[in-house]
């Protein structure tokens, strides 16, 4: 948790936590803004924040951002923002959470259900075509009477399908160790 001037963006008060994750002192927080430790991407939003709290008599935001910590990590913070008056200032108090890991594990299963999205496409639709192929040549087989078709031909045709469809096969699995 920290506070800042809205104007300025200066750290006016922080909080050990705040010390703690981000791996500054408080001296150097106190010397900083919020734009030393947003990452440079970001920096835009903060003029924008700025913007909405000069209008906003009380203002009240959720906001995701990237930050930087002293040592460089990039951390993903959820903050919660308020205006308050402190020490007789109108001041904005901040309690950030760091949603990093968060936000990993729902990246990676966005990607996974993308690639399970993927493969259960390629079932229906990339391995039905030879395996309808082989069905109906097989039935051609079974139901043709001697010369009325090339029986060689069939057979040909249904290795054919049979080794497409061993080559789909493998894609997914490949797609599914990777």
């Amino acid at each position: 948790m920290w506070v800042f001037d809205p104007q300025t963006f200066r750290f006016v008060q922080v909080n050990k936590a705040t010390l703690e994750l981000y791996g500054y002192s408080e001296e150097e927080f106190l010397s900083m803004t919020i734009k030393d430790i947003r990452y440079h991407e970001d920096i835009p939003l903060t003029e924008q924040a700025k913007n909405t709290m000069k209008i906003e008599e009380v203002y009240i935001s959720e906001e995701n951002y990237r930050h930087q910590k002293k040592n460089g990590e990039i951390i993903q913070v959820a903050l919660q923002k308020n205006i308050i008056f402190f020490k007789g200032e109108k001041a904005s108090i901040v309690v950030a959470f760091d949603i990093t890991e968060k936000t990993k594990y729902i990246n990676t299963i966005e990607g996974q259900n993308k690639k399970l999205r993927e493969i259960a496409w390629i079932q229906s639709h990339v391995v039905r075509a030879p395996l309808s192929r082989m069905m109906l040549l097989i039935d051609l087989i079974k139901g043709n009477s001697p010369g009325d078709i090339d029986n060689d031909d069939l057979l040909n045709n249904v290795l054919i399908s049979a080794v497409e469809l061993d080559n789909v096969i493998r894609d997914i699995s490949s797609k599914i160790a990777n």
